[in-house]
């Protein structure tokens, strides 16, 4: 007969491990959400936003930041862009932050004429890949297809 006694030992000791995975993993999504989340708004989201700004009222578009200043943004989630265009809301571009078992990532959310999208930059993206091109040429991306039209 085999010896069940270590086998009980072992089946716990697997046991043990895959919780301690779970513990390393939670800790770090946590620690990926205190710091690498705060510096993916304040470093990358609320600068494109203020440059998209500018240059959309360049073209006699209305725009409104949320927050306006990252230090206004103690503790958000949330910052967004919203565009309007002779006193009418025209597109709302919200980056969201969504956090999961095994990663954080970036979560567009879009209003066009009067529908709300919600999207993704990159598939299965971390927000540490994201860069604030990405950041401008997927905001861009829906805006020209939201004011073509096709969304």
């Amino acid at each position: 007969m085999k010896d069940w006694k270590k086998d009980l030992s072992d089946f716990f000791k697997e046991l043990e491990e895959v919780e301690k995975k779970k513990q390393d993993k939670k800790k770090k999504i946590e620690k990926e959400k205190s710091e690498v989340v705060p510096s993916f708004y304040f470093l990358k989201v609320i600068p494109v936003f203020k440059e998209l700004k500018t240059e959309l009222e360049k073209h006699g578009r209305e725009v409104v930041l949320y927050p306006e200043e990252a230090e206004e943004a103690i503790d958000f989630e949330t910052a967004s862009i919203s565009v309007a265009f002779k006193g009418k809301e025209e597109y709302s571009y919200a980056m969201r932050v969504e956090i999961s078992q095994d990663r954080v990532s970036p979560c567009p959310y879009i209003y066009c004429k009067k529908y709300s999208v919600k999207s993704s930059i990159k598939d299965g993206s971390r927000i540490s890949d994201i860069s604030k091109e990405d950041i401008v040429q997927d905001f861009l991306g829906r805006y020209k297809l939201c004011l073509s039209g096709k969304i």
